[in-house]
């Protein structure tokens, strides 16, 4: 990560732009942790999940227009809209919870082989075996979604 931001620099510049490296290892370590999955996020910000957490996440002038509106009108209103914000963030979400799924479906034939010794958090929940295989996907999802929201904290 040190050679990556090094290398992100410009001239005598000293200044380094921390909001998308926070996203990035903050996605990396739930990732690591949660799913037992290193995104690879830190190594490249154009990988295919930073890219699709970034259309949901980056707040766009449109976005922070709508999310002012929402304080006015319910949310379910703006959601109907059929504007480009509410068809990109669809697809994000199926994007993002086929990647879930793909994670999940590979731990679970772990299990089944008894060849799944990983302490993740998802290795547990499947190694429990009450959870289904949407509900599943849906704690990877809010995993995903929290890893974000840590990573763009700001004051």
């Amino acid at each position: 990560m040190v050679e990556k931001i090094t290398a992100e620099k410009k001239g005598d510049d000293e200044t380094i732009e921390v909001v998308g490296w926070a996203s990035r290892v903050t996605l990396d370590l739930i990732g690591i942790a949660g799913l037992g999955k290193d995104f690879g996020a830190i190594q490249d910000e154009n990988n295919k999940l930073v890219q699709i957490y970034n259309v949901v996440f980056q707040p766009t002038q449109q976005a922070r227009m709508l999310h002012f509106i929402e304080s006015l009108v319910p949310a379910w209103v703006l959601t109907a809209l059929p504007i480009k914000l509410n068809s990109d963030i669809s697809q994000a979400a199926r994007s993002i919870r086929e990647v879930c799924r793909e994670t999940i479906e590979s731990k679970q034939s772990k299990v089944t082989e008894k060849n799944l010794d990983a302490i993740d958090i998802m290795s547990s929940a499947i190694r429990t075996g009450t959870f289904t295989d949407d509900e599943l996907v849906d704690q990877a999802m809010t995993l995903l979604a929290a890893a974000i929201r840590l990573g763009d904290h700001e004051d």
